[in-house]
């Protein structure tokens, strides 16, 4: 590739952000583009995060994960 090296889970969770993404934006198609832009900087923070720090680069997956819990969780309490 480009790098000359394997850039180990560059490409592996495309699927996964996009099924969080769409998630969190509830289906609406305005509110996509904000959500990925706001998931995106969490992708580059947590990468910037790694080089700097060495702070494991998969805290972004439980992060990203909460903020999805808590958006599904607001649907359940609305509801009862």
């Amino acid at each position: 590739g480009v790098h000359r090296r394997l850039i180990e889970g560059m490409q592996s969770n495309v699927l996964l952000l996009g099924i969080i993404i769409g998630l969190i934006a509830k289906g609406n198609s305005l509110a996509v583009p904000f959500v990925a832009f706001f998931i995106a900087i969490l992708e580059v923070g947590a990468s910037a995060m790694q080089r700097t720090l060495a702070i494991p680069g998969e805290l972004v997956f439980i992060v990203e994960a909460l903020i999805l819990l808590f958006v599904l969780l607001t649907d359940v309490l609305r509801r009862r």
